[in-house]
């Protein structure tokens, strides 16, 4: 890295980011005139002027550049371009950000949202430096953040690994009604508006978003690893590997109060990590009748994943979205939840959890697979059209090169990636 220049003049994959960004953001945004807002301070001189140069080749974007002359923390630009702004949300974009995005994946998701009139909503995504990272955790049944972990409080194992990816939609009339302009925008504005019981979404994403503040994370930006993930993550139709959670990726816990490593059945880490670094989505598809039943309640369950993926997260592994099932169709248990006690379109072997992933992530059936152990997970799959391997531990040296051809047009050998 160049300490001389802003962050968003650092020359990542050939090109400033600042560059990177404007490129992906005019092609997401093909069909509609979007006002941009850039906010420099450090080195805003260069920047402006290195904007002015290319601004015009970016025609499906109105380009504004504003100086921020106080240097507050992050806090003061998200506001400032609040005041500027005649549209009640927007996209905000750290400038440290190297992305790569599937349109239509990112604006489909970002509109369901959207509909809510959500107060915030914060792009997450897994990644490789939990510790590091301000952290979330999401409602697996509604999308709510209900907490938020800053990076700069002790870690933990119970943090989980949903990362702030870097990119956030404001509500700007809530910021100007709030008015804080001072500080760091995720301590003062993101943890007031949870505090406040403000309505705070999180969106999962599988696009590349990668921060490259340090020169080791541009370089595993720039490295051959990351190009074929990349391409991967943002082709139109993705791989995805459905995995069941419990007698799958963990010994069947029907109440989930407590973690414990041992519950993790080891021998799909290999796998879960031959995805993670070959940009293959790995997506959780679980039935939670105990749920429903009352063996664990949703606070329950949330601790459980996050202390499930913090220890992923140790073995350089993780999951990329999650898809639950809460219900179940029958009565008769002591501390059953009434509301719960649904027949539903989403209880394996029904097909909605699979329908609800595929959709939100572009998901390509005949180059997926699904790993299961169970009757109603293969009538799932086979449902759908896609690949079923049963889980056996016995299998497990097979599996891989079964995975791995599936999932990929180039053929096993790829998994020389891990």
């Amino acid at each position: 890295m160049n300490p001389d220049i802003p962050k968003s003049l650092q020359i990542v994959r050939g090109q400033p980011v600042i560059h990177s960004q404007l490129q992906e953001l005019n092609s997401v945004f093909e069909n509609t005139k979007v006002n941009v807002k850039i906010i420099g301070g450090y080195g805003f001189d260069a920047l402006n002027n290195y904007v002015l140069e290319i601004k015009n080749k970016f025609s499906n974007l109105n380009i504004e550049l504003l100086k921020d002359t106080e240097l507050t923390g992050t806090m003061r630009p998200v506001y400032e371009q609040s005041l500027h702004s005649s549209y009640k949300y927007s996209l905000i974009i750290l400038g440290d950000l190297f992305f790569k995005l599937d349109n239509s994946v990112f604006l489909r998701n970002l509109f369901q949202l959207l509909q809510f009139s959500p107060d915030l909503i914060i792009y997450v995504h897994p990644n490789n430096h939990p510790k590091d990272s301000d952290l979330i955790n999401i409602n697996p049944l509604n999308r709510k953040v209900t907490n938020i972990f800053l990076k700069s409080d002790k870690f933990n194992l119970n943090k989980g690994n949903l990362a702030m990816a870097g990119m956030y939609v404001v509500n700007n009339e809530l910021l100007k009604k709030l008015s804080i302009n001072e500080g760091d925008f995720v301590k003062e504005y993101c943890m007031r508006l949870l505090n406040s019981n403000n309505d705070i979404y999180g969106l999962v994403t599988t696009d590349f978003v990668s921060d490259m503040g340090t020169a080791e994370r541009i370089g595993k930006i720039e490295n051959k690893n990351s190009t074929f993930r990349i391409n991967n993550l943002i082709k139109s139709q993705k791989s995805a590997l459905f995995l069941d959670l419990d007698d799958t990726l963990i010994k069947n816990q029907e109440a989930k109060k407590l973690f414990d490593p041992n519950m993790v059945n080891i021998e799909l880490i290999e796998i879960i990590k031959f995805c993670n670094t070959s940009g293959i989505l790995v997506l959780i598809i679980t039935n939670q009748p105990g749920l429903a039943k009352g063996f664990f309640t949703l606070t329950d369950f949330q601790d459980f994943l996050r202390s499930l993926e913090s220890y992923l997260s140790e073995l350089d592994a993780y999951i990329d979205d999650l898809f639950v099932c809460p219900h179940h169709p029958d009565a008769g248990w002591p501390e059953e939840v009434t509301e719960l006690k649904i027949k539903c379109t989403c209880r394996k072997p029904e097909t909605g959890l699979l329908k609800q992933a595929i959709e939100k992530h572009n998901v390509d059936l005949s180059k997926s697979v699904f790993i299961g152990d169970s009757k109603v997970d293969s009538q799932a799959s086979k449902a759908m059209g896609i690949k079923f391997i049963e889980f056996k531990k016995s299998k497990i040296k097979t599996m891989l090169p079964e995975v791995s051809s599936s999932l990929l047009d180039t053929g096993s050998n790829n998994y020389d990636y891990i």
